[in-house]
């Protein structure tokens, strides 16, 4: 049983969950993640005048994939001042921590902890852009396992991913990298004008025991060759280390027969 799905008898008599110890609870510290692939950077780390914001623009700008701006909340930028705008704003998201994505020398997109509930100790990681250099490569896993690490070590609950329930790109994304399927929200909001569904993924702290142990195993040196092509995937990994109970096959087919 896991501990969400624990219950205890209050004194009038009455089944609540489980009390939780508060007392290891701080705010988020937001801090440079460095993995072997890329760095997580913190808006608020980088300088006004530094070439960040240049390197970023520059990989909008040859965005060769229209298709990366469909399901998020903007628009595709037009200009340098419009993109570090809404980098520095947060892109307009309460609660929330944006972080540039370096890979070598060249910034490749920008993650998100979105609507993070600290008293909760929840977050979501969201408002990703992966730029076509960046898309399905190791970097890209790698950095989500960045920053799931992260709120698992500062002592969060519980991390979420949400998407537009049409974006088959990140339901498959969200599976692959082990977030569990919990349902669909519907009509949940309007986005560029278009009702939107929104498909509710998560890992809890006491399933990121066994995942971690996945990806660290899969993120290991010799699971890549010369040219840094995995030669196990992750989701094979992630077979030796099953999460009893959790039924993760059940739950991913639920979510693409809803589909």
């Amino acid at each position: 049983m896991f501990d969400y799905q624990k219950t205890q008898i209050n004194t009038l008599d009455q089944n609540t969950g489980v009390e939780v110890d508060t007392s290891d609870f701080e705010d988020l510290n937001p801090q440079q993640l460095n993995g072997r692939w890329v760095k997580l950077i913190p808006i608020q780390d980088i300088e006004p005048e530094s070439n960040s914001f240049r390197s970023i623009w520059r990989t909008v700008e040859r965005e060769s994939n229209k298709g990366a701006w469909t399901y998020l909340p903007y628009p595709e930028f037009a200009f340098q001042v419009q993109l570090e705008t809404a980098l520095k704003s947060n892109f307009g998201f309460y609660h929330a921590q944006h972080y540039l994505i370096q890979v070598g020398h060249q910034f490749l997109g920008w993650i998100a902890l979105l609507n993070i509930r600290q008293d909760d100790r929840v977050a979501e990681i969201g408002n990703i852009y992966f730029s076509d250099q960046m898309k399905q490569t190791t970097a890209a896993t790698e950095a989500v396992y960045l920053l799931l690490q992260e709120c698992f070590e500062q002592n969060f609950r519980k991390v979420e991913w949400r998407c537009d329930d049409l974006n088959e790109a990140s339901v498959n994304a969200a599976v692959r990298l082990g977030f569990l399927y919990e349902g669909t929200l519907r009509q949940d909001r309007i986005v560029k004008g278009h009702n939107r569904n929104t498909a509710c993924f998560s890992i809890l702290d006491e399933e990121w025991i066994k995942l971690q142990q996945a990806f660290t195993d899969w993120l290991k040196q010799d699971n890549f060759n010369i040219e840094r092509q995995q030669k196990i995937r992750l989701e094979e990994f992630m077979k030796l280390y099953p999460i009893i109970g959790r039924n993760d096959p059940e739950n991913a087919d639920q979510k693409k027969d809803a589909t």
